[in-house]
């Protein structure tokens, strides 16, 4: 039995006429309980110009997505968290080049009015604590500019701060597009720069309890990157929710084996366990429920 649980996802296209059956995964996922929900991006999809292109047209892109039954009693049934990608930014694997992207700051501010901002100009990073996990909620569109940066300087520095003065037993980086795939499409290491930067502090300052998540690709897997004399990284990539899932995957090195699944997904992270060692599992499971895949991992696990 499991002290408390949040859940996670991304990707949530509502395409006629296949959301009728995929739409099902969020009547799953009210039917199992969670302290809150985490949106990883693309929680609707603008897809052509005219969808993205006003304020007008992006708010009615929410509305017809949340006025679906399921999804509205789900969102109604728990707390959510969220960060956005490219679809629900602006045009595919757009960045700060966007001419509209202040726009959509404004309407992604509206449309999740009750989680704090880091930064209430730009981006829509921050942080949240619950109990002993904290989740550092990344932008990796506002401040992207191709081949230079993924997160920029300003959100990074932050980062790396909230990182150094955060005491949370877990640590849990929140990301719109995968950070330990080593190949694949979007993804925070071909920014090597920052991404460099990241990885460099977290192990000069000794940082514990660090594990990604991560969206975006359609498809589920986990990843895990090996250090010598420091403790695993781990990133899990939780998509789609109700958009298409792809039948193909992605070159990754780091990919777990046994871990990849062209499913509609939606995470489940639970804790439990004594207070000297918690126990973090974390399961991939599919529309019924049932799990794809699973992981314990404990709190001195992820210690140097």
């Amino acid at each position: 039995m499991f002290d408390w649980s949040f859940q996670l996802g991304s990707c949530a296209m509502k395409a006629f006429p296949f959301y009728l059956y995929s739409f099902h995964i969020f009547n799953t996922m009210e039917s199992r309980p969670a302290d809150f929900m985490i949106w990883m991006g693309d929680h609707v999809y603008m897809l052509k110009p005219w969808q993205w292109n006003s304020r007008e047209a992006m708010v009615k892109a929410y509305a017809k997505q949340r006025g679906n039954p399921k999804l509205d009693s789900f969102m109604k049934s728990r707390p959510q968290y969220a960060i956005w990608d490219d679809h629900d930014y602006g045009p595919n694997n757009a960045g700060a080049e966007f001419f509209n992207k202040d726009t959509a700051l404004s309407v992604f501010k509206e449309m999740w009015p009750n989680q704090p901002q880091a930064d209430s100009h730009a981006g829509i990073y921050f942080t949240f604590r619950h109990k002993e996990a904290q989740f550092f909620m990344l932008d990796v569109r506002y401040f992207k500019v191709p081949d230079s940066q993924l997160l920029g300087e300003k959100q990074l520095q932050w980062l790396l701060d909230e990182l150094k003065k955060s005491d949370a037993k877990f640590k849990f980086i929140v990301s719109g597009v995968q950070v330990l795939c080593d190949g694949g499409y979007e993804n925070f290491r071909k920014y090597p720069r920052e991404f460099n930067q990241l990885m460099t502090y977290l192990s000069e300052h000794k940082i514990e309890g660090v594990m990604f998540t991560s969206g975006d690709v359609h498809y589920t897997e986990a990843s895990c990157v090996d250090r010598k004399d420091e403790y695993p990284l781990y990133d899990f990539t939780l998509s789609p929710l109700t958009s298409f899932p792809i039948n193909y995957f992605s070159h990754n090195y780091n990919r777990i084996e046994g871990t990849k699944f062209n499913a509609h997904n939606f995470g489940e992270i639970t804790f439990s366990g004594e207070e000297s060692n918690r126990c973090c599992d974390i399961k991939a499971l599919n529309i019924k429920g049932e799990t794809l895949w699973s992981f314990r991992v404990f709190e001195n696990d992820l210690k140097y």
